[in-house]
């Protein structure tokens, strides 16, 4: 028992800093000479950035965003996903500067933001909602319309849940989101707000996210060394369509080898099967994963 416990201290202490890998891109720009070379870098290094968290959004998602939601949602708030960059390679020509640049971006903080906008749930399964406006002009009716689009979701009549928007005369915003028996209403004077902010509260309802996340309990069997365990689980943080959230929960030595017990959620069981399938059958490990549900049955 004290032997199982001073394993599991040990690699909680050794997996409590693991390092994520930025996304390394090439961008390059030809040289007119109109520009100054210090323009022409800035200008690269702006365009790597964009490419970065496009390219993690799509890694999270699944599919690329949507220029709507790219323009109006991601980009706008840049400063808060870019951690770091450093440049990692050159090419200096007297026609064109090619630079190789590496982005950290804050995947926790994006996939925030991807929840509470809806897409990141609805770029997987699609979302079917009836839309009610009250006190709303044509011009504000749109606003909502383009809100619902970059969201990655579709309003019909009978659809579930049922959110109502509404304006008064002293232009605040009103949501009410009505599903099942419960109601979610939020206010503000800024319609992206309010959308933002309605749809965040729907989807951390617990039976809500039941609907498009797993629980699951994964143990994989059969680690020569602890150091293995942490290079798996460092790996295992960047599965980002396969794996939303995880933790080590429990580590096991049996007689020189171990077996790491995780819980995980995810959206795509499928996926994560044949990601852990094909990772395990090469390492000759040991695998299992099982409904938190059906575990705790």
């Amino acid at each position: 028992m004290f032997k199982r416990i001073a394993v599991f201290v040990f690699v909680l202490v050794l997996f409590s800093f693991p390092v994520r890998a930025g996304q390394t891109v090439s961008v390059r720009m030809p040289l007119d000479g109109e520009k100054s070379l210090s323009e022409v870098e800035d200008k690269l290094v702006s365009e790597a950035l964009e490419t970065a968290l496009s390219l993690e959004t799509k890694e999270m998602l699944g599919v690329s965003p949507t220029p709507l939601l790219k323009n109006k949602l991601l980009l706008p708030q840049m400063d808060q996903f870019v951690m770091s960059y450093s440049e990692v390679g050159r090419i200096h020509s007297d026609s064109a500067l090619k630079l190789r640049i590496e982005v950290r971006i804050d995947r926790d903080s994006l996939r925030k933001l991807l929840k509470e906008s809806g897409f990141y749930y609805s770029a997987y399964s699609p979302i079917v909602f009836e839309l009610k406006t009250t006190g709303l002009t044509l011009r504000e009716r749109q606003t909502i319309d383009r809100l619902k689009a970059m969201s990655g979701m579709r309003s019909r009549p009978g659809g579930d849940p049922v959110l109502t928007v509404s304006r008064d005369a002293t232009e605040r915003w009103t949501a009410r989101m009505e599903y099942k028996d419960k109601s979610l209403a939020t206010v503000h004077r800024d319609p992206q707000e309010l959308w933002f902010s309605i749809w965040s509260k729907y989807f951390s309802q617990k039976d809500v996210r039941d609907k498009f996340v797993y629980s699951l309990h994964l143990s994989i069997g059969g680690w020569p060394t602890v150091e293995a365990m942490r290079l798996f689980d460092e790996r295992f943080t960047g599965w980002n369509k396969a794996v939303e959230n995880k933790q080590l929960m429990e580590v096991i030595s049996d007689y020189g080898r171990l077996i790491g017990k995780w819980r995980v959620e995810t959206r795509d069981v499928h996926l994560l099967q044949r990601r852990l399938a094909g990772f395990s059958e090469k390492r000759a490990l040991d695998f299992k994963l099982v409904s938190v549900k059906e575990q705790d049955s």
